[in-house]
């Protein structure tokens, strides 16, 4: 509510120059003011996991049921009648 006063008082004055100096200005500290914060802030304490991490593992496929994508596939696993000769 304040800055758009300090803002006309400043354009008035010093035309659009006055403008962008006190916005340059303003940014400048919440620019100190932050990074004051973030060095006098503790950081969090680090609390161990309530979890565990598990190692990727492949997951059948939904849509093979008879586990048809493996290494040695045979015929019977995947529903398939043998051939006869």
């Amino acid at each position: 509510m304040i800055g758009p006063l300090i803002g006309t008082s400043f354009m008035a004055r010093f035309s659009i120059d006055g403008v962008f100096c006190f916005m340059g200005a303003a940014a400048l500290l919440l620019a100190f003011l932050a990074g004051g914060r973030s060095l006098t802030t503790p950081s969090p304490k680090h609390r161990e996991r309530p979890f565990q991490i598990l190692a990727p593992q492949a997951a059948p496929l939904a849509h093979d049921p008879f586990g048809a994508s493996d290494d040695n596939p045979s015929s019977e696993a995947a529903g398939v009648a043998p051939e006869k000769s």
